[in-house]
C-alpha cells in the first residue's frame, strides 16, 4: 500500500484511485504471478471501494478478469543432483560465526527431501515438536 501511495503522489494531486493508478502500480512489478497480482489487487480493491463510498468517483479494479492459472514449473531433481545436494550439506565446514550451521543445514535438507516438508514447517520445528523415541514430528500449522 506504500507503493501506491506514493505512485499516487506522483501521478495526481487529488486523492483518488484511478484506473491510471493501478495499471501504473502494476507495472512496478511486471514479474509477479496472477496469483500474486489477485491478492494485491484484492487488498486495493477492499481500500478502493471505502474510497468510492467516500468521493464517489475512486475506481474499484475488477479482480474477476485476472485468472488464477500458474506458470510455475517445478524442477524435478536428478539421482544425481540429490547426491550432490547431500554431499555439499554434509561437509559444510564449521564457522565461528554460525557454530551450528554444519549440524542444522543437512538435517534441514533431508527433512525437505525426505519428509516432503516445506520450508516453512521445517522453519517453525520446535525440539519439542520432535519425538526421538516414537520416531514421530509434529507439524503446527502445515498446509493441508
Amino acid at each position: 500500500m506504500q507503493e501506491l501511495d506514493c505512485l499516487s503522489k506522483e501521478l495526481s494531486d487529488a486523492p483518488v484511485v484511478t484506473k491510471e493508478l493501478i495499471d501504473a502500480w502494476d507495472l512496478l512489478k511486471p514479474y509477479l504471478s496472477n496469483r500474486s497480482k489477485i491478492v494485491r489487487h484484492n487488498a486495493i480493491r477492499t481500500f478502493a471501494k471505502f474510497a468510492y463510498t467516500q468521493d464517489g468517483i475512486s475506481y474499484v479494479p475488477d479482480t474477476s478478469k485476472l485468472k488464477n492459472s500458474s506458470t510455475f514449473t517445478p524442477h524435478i531433481f536428478t539421482v544425481e543432483e540429490i547426491r550432490r545436494l547431500l554431499y555439499a550439506a554434509d561437509n559444510l565446514p564449521v564457522r565461528n560465526n554460525a557454530p551450528t550451521r554444519h549440524l542444522v543445514i543437512p538435517a534441514v535438507i533431508r527433512l525437505l527431501y525426505c519428509c516432503g516438508f516445506r520450508i516453512g514447517e521445517v522453519l517453525r520445528l520446535r525440539v519439542k515438536d520432535v519425538d526421538l523415541d516414537t520416531g514421530i514430528i509434529t507439524v503446527h500449522n502445515g498446509k493441508d
